[in-house]
């Protein structure tokens, strides 16, 4: 069964999402056991169409940077979707 936790939230405050971020990740779905600092991670934002922010059709950057900065700090990799070849 798929896991899913949905967080409140008001706005797209860096250090907001990231606290809440990196909390589902470690008391929902414990990622960081799972994976070493030699795996690469792909960070799949969803890219339906170009669209104003406002709209909130595709992930929001700072959602995608919030998360980026979490795994980079546990000393993971994180890799841009743009980068498929390499995988």
């Amino acid at each position: 069964m798929s896991k899913v936790v949905v967080l409140e939230g008001k706005e797209y405050h860096k250090d907001i999402l990231k606290e809440k971020i990196e909390r589902a990740l470690d008391n929902y779905f414990s990622i960081f056991d799972a994976v070493s600092t030699q795996d690469k991670i792909l960070l799949k934002p969803n890219l339906l169409m170009g669209a104003p922010l406002s709209e909130a059709i595709t992930t929001h950057p700072v959602v995608i940077e919030a998360t980026g900065q979490i795994f980079k700090e546990r000393g993971l990799r994180s890799i841009s979707p743009t980068i498929l070849e390499d995988l």
